[in-house]
């Protein structure tokens, strides 16, 4: 799989983000991300690999950071449970309204 390019250095927002849940197979491009956060919280789960943390960027905003990785052999344990035992998701959606 490719990586995707970058945003263009003229990308805007329309505010900054207070609260952030990252959930990747792959380390995010924290450059990316950081910039366009404010001081709040950012929540980050990795599955597969180690997931770098920027902690200084991190410090210097004022962003509190709960980051975990989940180890690939432990995701499939996990995995094989749910299926043994018929363990099914729960689905909640929500309509993505300014509302």
């Amino acid at each position: 799989m490719g990586q995707l390019a970058p945003y263009p250095a003229s990308t805007k927002v329309s505010w900054p983000l207070n609260r952030l849940l990252v959930t990747v197979a792959a380390p995010p491009n924290w450059d990316l991300i950081l910039p366009i956060m404010q001081v709040g919280q950012l929540s980050a789960l990795c599955v597969g690999r180690n997931l770098e943390r920027p902690y200084m960027s991190l410090l210097l905003q004022g962003i509190s950071a709960r980051i975990a990785s989940c180890p690939t052999h432990q995701l499939r344990q996990m995995l094989d449970f749910a299926g043994l035992h018929k363990i099914k998701p729960i689905v909640e959606t929500y309509p993505m309204t300014e509302e």
